[in-house]
């Protein structure tokens, strides 16, 4: 492996719902990790998983299909879109 090189992996196996996965993030220091949430309720941890190792977490925000039904259903808050913005804005990579 390159030293200088940085290797970029998907956790699409949804690291953030994976707290025994945090350590790993620490000790692999060369990973960047793409973290996608896959209904609201994910969103704050994928959020907390940025704050907590910064440029190493390339958050995703939105809601899965299999979720969609929390939206129409009324179960996620009105201000779902806003909130949603907000958080694209926040945490855009140029």
């Amino acid at each position: 492996m390159n030293p200088d090189r940085v290797d970029i992996y998907s956790a699409h196996r949804h690291i953030h719902e994976m707290p025994s996965a945090f350590e790993a993030i620490e000790s692999a220091r060369k990973i960047v990790y793409c973290v996608q949430a896959t209904k609201y309720s994910d969103c704050i941890d994928v959020v907390g998983l940025k704050d907590r190792h910064g440029d190493r977490i390339i958050p995703g925000f939105g809601v899965h299909l299999w979720f969609v039904e929390h939206v129409v259903s009324g179960e996620i808050p009105a201000s779902w879109t806003e909130e949603l913005q907000q958080m694209l804005i926040q945490h855009r990579r140029v």
